[in-house]
């Protein structure tokens, strides 16, 4: 048996379930017990909780993940306008666009999803991989929902309210990336022990040291680690971890697969031996 939702244009009406139905008519959902999907991500609420704008991408970024995460599900809401069913349903989603490339920057899709029973959202991962040209530039995967026997485009736009942007609802974008501009800290303590900057150098100074990118936008600020004072420790760690590289046939480089990593004038690692 099926279970009903109100679902008129997303607007949120207070009041009894008795006079809403007075008032109203509840939506069935389309012939053949079909029923309405689309993405939903809210990007604003007004002080009563009411969506006024939405969202029709999103962006994460691996700049604060240690170097062991390789891989993160970003999850995009999918929404069903009409009937919540009793049993579970499959729907689909295709890429249709993008400069991520399956299989390297993304997992592939599964043929199908499913949207469970009894629910009128539903949440599907969509799996990211991580790999060096993250740090250069990002990437983006355009996917769009596809109509089947239970579902249809039956919502292919949402308004935003305040600008009447019109959003697709059928379509989602999501960028990954892990670009990381230099701490303005860096700029004018960190050459002296690290070195030239780099995200590379920056990734596994971080790791070493236990510190975030958060962390360098609060430096010499209390209660956060990175400090000035520290530099000095924290290149000297840095620098016997390249040295044990070096040491293992190892040696690190630079993104460009060419330049050794190297760091500041009082802590430099000796590759004169090193043949490559």
């Amino acid at each position: 048996m099926k279970k009903i939702i109100y679902t008129l244009g997303l607007l949120l009406i207070i009041c009894s379930i008795q006079s809403c139905q007075k008032e109203r008519q509840l939506y069935q959902g389309e012939t053949n017990n079909v029923s309405g999907i689309y993405f939903y991500t809210v990007a604003t609420t007004n002080i009563n909780g009411v969506p006024t704008s939405f969202r029709d991408s999103t962006t994460y970024s691996f700049a604060s993940d240690p170097v062991t995460v390789t891989e993160r599900n970003v999850l995009v809401t999918v929404r069903s306008l009409g009937n919540i069913a009793d049993f579970d349903r499959p729907f689909k989603i295709k890429v249709v666009g993008g400069t991520a490339v399956e299989g390297v920057d993304f997992e592939k899709l599964p043929d199908t999803y499913i949207f469970p029973k009894e629910v009128a959202s539903t949440r599907v991962p969509i799996k990211l991989l991580r790999t060096p040209k993250l740090m250069e530039k990002a990437v983006n995967i355009d996917i769009q929902l596809v109509e089947n026997e239970y579902f249809k485009l039956l919502l292919p736009e949402l308004k935003n309210i305040g600008n009447n942007k019109i959003m697709d609802a059928t379509r989602f974008r999501i960028v990954s990336s892990e670009i990381i501009p230099i701490p303005f800290y860096y700029t004018f303590f960190g050459p002296e022990y690290f070195g030239d900057w780099s995200v590379k150098k920056f990734k596994i100074l971080n790791d070493l040291m236990g510190w975030t990118t958060r962390d360098w936008d609060n430096a010499g600020v209390q209660g956060y680690p990175v400090a000035g004072g520290k530099f000095p420790y924290a290149a000297t760690i840095f620098k016997e971890y390249l040295e044990k590289k070096l040491q293992e046939n190892n040696p690190v480089y630079e993104l460009d697969g060419k330049t050794l990593m190297q760091l500041g004038p009082a802590y430099m690692v000796d590759y004169s031996n090193y043949q490559n």
